[in-house]
């Protein structure tokens, strides 16, 4: 696991709908009652954090993002990515969100991110939740239990799903599946979420997804400086 520079915090929040291209911005009416926040924040930060995965399907190569977050709160944050071994021309593209005009703004995003069962605005990762390791056992079904030390503590949630037949009409939209779905009816699905506990906040500082025994998605925070 990478060392993180304790100057304090890190943040952000999430959601849940997949959108492809260009630049585009949501608008609403600010002067519309915003929902009731949690009472976590974090204060203002630069936090880059590397995604390794399988982004061209589970038989495919696993490509790196490289991703740096300036986050000034709840309402205003830029996501910039600054490396893709898959795809170099979208170093540089951006993703926004300015809560005093309702603004969120994205040019390279492929996933859009927005919180609604959590009450809180738009964010780039659904990992980076403030307080969210409050809902990981009760709300979501994560066992808990200590890290490899005692400045972390590691949840885990391991579903048993359905394997589904890929649409041989659309192969590069197949769902991420084991090659045991050849001979077995399910599967495992597994994410592991760390998080470092001697902060004022919890924070998580690295994501494991496995489909199987196969790692699909690897996130690790590499560079953490609160301002």
């Amino acid at each position: 696991m990478a060392r993180i520079r304790r100057k304090s915090l890190i943040g952000t929040l999430i959601l849940a709908a997949t959108m492809v291209g260009a630049l585009f911005a949501v608008q609403g009416d600010p002067t519309t009652a915003r929902p009731a926040m949690p009472a976590v924040d974090w204060p203002a930060m630069t936090l880059v954090y590397r995604v390794e995965g399988k982004f061209r399907g589970i038989d495919g190569p696993t490509d790196s993002r490289v991703f740096r977050l300036n986050y000034q709160g709840l309402y205003h944050w830029q996501k910039e990515q600054i490396e893709d071994s898959a795809d170099p021309s979208m170093v540089g593209s951006t993703d926004s969100f300015e809560g005093t005009t309702n603004t969120f703004s994205t040019g390279n995003s492929d996933q859009i991110h927005s919180i609604d069962d959590h009450e809180v605005p738009l964010a780039p990762e659904q990992w980076l939740v403030p307080g969210r390791d409050r809902w990981l056992v009760d709300k979501y079904g994560f066992t808990k239990r200590p890290g490899a030390d005692a400045n972390h503590v590691v949840y885990t949630l391991t579903e048993t799903l359905d394997c589904v037949p890929s649409d041989p009409a659309n192969p590069t939209t197949r769902i991420p599946q084991p090659a045991s779905c050849a001979t077995s009816p399910t599967y495992q699905n597994t994410e592991e979420i760390v998080y470092r506990v001697d902060l004022d906040l919890p924070i998580p500082v690295e994501v494991t997804n496995r489909v199987g025994t196969e790692i699909t998605r690897h996130v690790e925070v590499t560079q953490l400086t609160v301002h």
